[in-house]
């Protein structure tokens, strides 16, 4: 089954606080430890217009199953809009 966040390689120079965060069209947007990952990733992707995207995880891409339930102390999240070929 083709797995798919709402329907590059991440970049890991994060804003250096140690703090959780997310990364979303280069800009860092803090996290509070607990906060439940599913719903921050449909809040920031839905806040930037995503309609598909790719969710990268401490340095690597997840799927949807592959999320954990909620924000580590130290997570580093990166949302990037799912580019498909041909489009623009």
């Amino acid at each position: 089954m083709d797995e798919t966040w709402g329907g590059e390689s991440y970049d890991s120079d994060f804003d250096g606080s140690g703090l959780p965060c997310v990364r979303v069209n280069g800009d860092d947007i803090s996290l509070n430890e607990g906060d439940l990952f599913k719903d921050v990733i449909k809040k920031v992707s839905t806040d930037a217009g995503f309609g598909k995207f790719r969710v990268f995880y401490n340095g690597l891409e997840i799927k949807p199953s592959e999320a954990p339930l909620t924000i580590a102390a130290e997570d580093k999240l990166e949302v990037r809009p799912y580019d498909v070929p041909g489009l623009s």
